[in-house]
């Protein structure tokens, strides 16, 4: 008799929490999440100058906020003002807040043929023309290789600053007669 009972009770409670629905309540409001104003994918964009093609912007997607933008797998071709020497920018992403730059993820920056820098995240300074990076990073001038972690250039004043660096320097051949 008492089985039959706690069995019943049993039943009863399980069908009231099968209809039994407690309201979900998330810890975010739609409303917050940012949409971005314009988005596209597999893009090319040239910017054209009065002396031809100054860049040339190869980009995976980008996306436009109100704020910044943020562009996946990045490469970009360029010019300097009054040069004929082709640069070149590749990195996985790329975040542009007012005049700062983000890039992060196999940043390489190709200036000419003699200048060469590698890292994982770096910044860049639009006005200023500052480069700058706490990560380790592999810099190639001519044919000398400087490696290191933390770096800062200032693009304006060719200075380089960095800590904890080591270097490997070519030597010219004092023995060349040329």
């Amino acid at each position: 008799m008492g089985i039959t009972r706690f069995i019943i009770l049993l039943l009863l409670i399980s069908i009231s929490v099968l209809f039994y629905q407690k309201e979900f309540k998330a810890n975010y409001k739609l409303e917050s999440i940012k949409k971005p104003l314009i988005s596209f994918d597999d893009s090319l964009i040239y910017q054209i100058s009065s002396k031809g093609v100054a860049k040339i912007l190869q980009l995976d997607s980008v996306n436009i906020f109100e704020e910044f933008q943020e562009i996946n797998n990045v490469t970009i071709l360029f010019k300097k003002d009054g040069e004929d020497i082709d640069n070149t920018l590749n990195a996985n992403f790329a975040k542009k807040d007012g005049d700062d730059i983000f890039l992060s993820g196999d940043v390489d920056l190709q200036r000419g043929d003699n200048f060469n820098l590698r890292t994982e995240d770096l910044q860049y300074n639009i006005k200023s023309q500052i480069l700058k990076t706490n990560k380790k990073f592999i810099l190639t001038i001519d044919d000398n290789q400087f490696e290191g972690v933390g770096l800062f250039i200032d693009a304006r004043i060719n200075k380089i600053v960095t800590d904890n660096i080591h270097f490997k320097l070519r030597l010219k051949d004092t023995n060349d007669t040329k």
